[in-house]
């Protein structure tokens, strides 16, 4: 498997300002060329994809609490 650089890691969309100007530094640390933002993300994209699980273990969590206090409520 040939080995990745930073040049051929296509650009990201920063989540600050929206631009495609998103670019790695260094394993996991990306920076905006355009409003000079910092974040941190994946090796080889910026978007790990955490922020859809946290939302979805949230989402089920406040499902599973709404049956419980509907079963206390009707105890």
């Amino acid at each position: 498997m040939p080995k990745r650089t930073t040049n051929n890691i296509s650009k990201q969309t920063c989540p600050q300002c929206q631009a495609d100007r998103l670019q790695r530094q260094a394993t996991g640390i990306w920076e905006c060329k355009r409003c000079e933002a910092t974040v941190a993300g994946g090796a080889f994209e910026a978007d790990t994809g955490a922020k859809e699980t946290i939302e979805k273990a949230i989402r089920e969590g406040t499902e599973e609490l709404e049956e419980i206090q509907e079963q206390v409520i009707d105890e």
